[in-house]
């Protein structure tokens, strides 16, 4: 048979070209692109029949070629001497002054350009930006085993290099780096721009991985207790904690048989702020438990317990909570691993999930009331020899911290320390005023974030609005496992939809969105946007961060920073920027 013919691809997308002759050429490029792939399948599958030695040879030598220019290229680079690696442009920005002028630097995830890796060099003792280095360098193909799509890694590969252009940026809030923050191109206090609204103090984790108190109004910047890598600003919604003296063990709210002393550090870092319970009984499970008095409702509750990381695993630790007339649920931890195994004759129904904070494992549990009056939360220092299966002959012990309870709640939040009451942490969201930095006609947005926990429940958990009223608005937020964007007036809805490749509780997610007249689009995770070519603009004036216009939907997460750009953006642009 004659060897497979592969299609001239359309004439590529130029920074040369118009808006309109840019957006044109783009999709023109990337709806050829299907096509290429199968035309390419076809010929790489009859040469690899017909020409095994000829395609491999040639394949040799493309690839040796390669490496040629490769080494060419940073032979090049270096030299005027060894590059300095950097993790982040902060640190490289940091250390400019003690370099020598012409040092080439390079920075691993460079937050001024959406987390590329970056080449600088220093020129008059400041850092001059050079280029991007290509997503497709070094002959490391590696990546293309992850699920995404030809069509991303195109784009990716454009951008990398420059084809595809990123639209001017107006404004960034980078709570992750907050001095990479900017409006109309001038550096600006990330803190004063914004007026934050939390009537209460507030915990999170620091950067040393301890958690730490926000006084009220001040921000929860916080970071992962395990990386120690800066994630962004906190915004979660009210809670109440309504277990009591939950950093203390020896209240008279708590009973129970296991024995226990204030003797470990805790998740503040403070010595003696933890207890070490123990279960040295070798005939019967010991526990320490508390009664806590609930709302007689059907809603769920959420009860958490944080437990030191060990290497012990010759007893498993179980954790608790019972709803009375409603459901329980037991688990046992593997203080090692952090993997929970439920026991199943102490489990009527729920749910639970397990988050590594660093020295502590997280374990929540979600159980649902059936109007009942009270729940129980029990701690079992030593519950089994065999995960999933009680053994009254355990023994040992566990370090525990921070319990918490939290009613109305499918997942939980962070720790909110308790005395002798029931302690509420107000919701918080961030609001901006929208100036001449915007063209609010017609404009893309950039929000990144850290996913929140079930995100493929029924709740709208918010990340960013754009709005007037509560009536007219645009929204951007997670629900059933979806990304979405609402665009409302008094006269239209516009109401997009798309499902990330992966929606994972704690992973990160970068979302893309485009408003102009007759012309919406979303996108996330540099997947194809969908699109609405019907509807009106609102009118806005205020951007509120975290929260949908009514302030009734929060995010309950992360937000690590968000851009606006004003004036056409494409659509091959828009799903390059939600590149993660």
């Amino acid at each position: 048979m004659p060897a497979p013919t592969i299609t001239e691809l359309p004439t590529s997308p130029s920074r040369a070209d118009d808006g309109e002759t840019f957006s044109a050429n783009a999709d023109a490029f990337l709806g050829a692109l299907p096509n290429f792939r199968t035309e390419l399948n076809a010929l790489s599958d009859y040469l690899e029949i017909n020409l095994p030695t000829e395609a491999a040879a040639a394949a040799q030598s493309a690839t040796d070629q390669a490496e040629i220019y490769r080494d060419q290229s940073k032979a090049a680079a270096e030299a005027s001497g060894d590059i300095l690696i950097y993790d982040d442009y902060a640190t490289a920005n940091a250390a400019v002054g003690g370099l020598s002028e012409s040092q080439i630097v390079e920075v691993i995830a460079d937050e001024n350009y959406d987390n590329e890796r970056t080449r600088y060099r220093v020129e008059s003792s400041a850092l001059v930006f050079k280029f991007i280095v290509n997503a497709f360098n070094n002959s490391d193909f590696s990546y293309l085993t992850q699920d995404k799509s030809l069509s991303y890694w195109i784009r990716r590969a454009l951008v990398a290099d420059g084809a595809i252009p990123r639209a001017a940026e107006t404004l960034r809030y980078d709570f992750a780096n907050r001095p990479a923050s900017s409006k109309a191109g001038d550096s600006i206090d990330v803190t004063s721009d914004i007026t934050l609204a939390r009537a209460s103090s507030a915990w999170d984790w620091g950067s040393d991985g301890y958690l730490k108190e926000f006084t009220t109004g001040n921000e929860r910047y916080a970071y992962d207790p395990a990386t120690g890598r800066a994630i962004g600003q906190r915004f979660e919604e009210q809670r109440t904690n309504s277990l009591l003296y939950n950093r203390d063990l020896s209240n008279g709210v708590w009973s129970g048989t296991a024995s226990y002393a204030a003797d470990a550090v805790g998740l503040d870092g403070v010595a003696n702020s933890a207890h070490t319970v123990t279960d040295s009984d070798g005939a019967a499970s010991r526990n320490r438990v508390q009664s806590v008095s609930i709302t007689s409702n059907t809603n769920p509750l959420t009860g958490t317990i944080y437990i030191s990381k060990d290497s012990d695993q010759t007893r498993f630790p179980a954790f608790r909570v019972s709803c009375g007339v409603g459901e329980q649920r037991t688990v046992h931890l593997n203080t090692q691993t952090g993997v929970a195994t439920v026991e199943a004759a102490l489990t009527t129904g729920g749910s639970h999930y397990v988050v590594d904070r660093g020295s502590y494992w997280q374990v929540s549990v979600t159980v649902t009331n059936n109007n009942g009056a009270s729940a129980a939360y029990y701690i079992y220092p030593a519950r089994a020899t065999t995960a999933g299966t009680a053994n009254n002959a355990a023994t040992g012990s566990c370090v525990y911290d921070f319990g918490g309870l939290e009613q109305s709640a499918d997942y939980a939040t962070t720790p909110i320390p308790t005395s002798g009451s029931a302690v509420t942490r107000l919701a918080e969201t961030a609001t901006s005023s929208i100036g001449s930095d915007l063209n609010v006609s017609e404009f893309a947005a950039v929000i990144e974030g850290t996913v929140p926990a079930s995100p493929d429940d029924d709740d709208i958990k918010s990340f960013a609005t754009w709005e007037s009223d509560t009536n007219i608005f645009i929204y951007a937020y997670i629900q059933s496992g979806t990304i979405r964007l609402n665009v409302t007036d008094t006269t239209n809805q516009v109401l997009l939809t798309q499902a990330p490749l992966t929606l994972t509780a704690g992973a990160p997610f970068k979302a893309a969105i485009k408003i102009k007249a007759n012309d919406f689009a979303l996108s996330v995770d540099g997947q194809p946007a969908a699109v609405d070519t019907s509807g009106s603009v609102p009118v806005i004036d205020t951007r509120r961060i975290a929260a949908n216009a009514s302030a009734s939907a929060y995010g309950n997460t992360t937000i690590t920073r968000i851009s606006e750009h004003s004036g056409p953006v494409s659509t091959a642009e828009l799903e390059a920027m939600s590149i993660l």
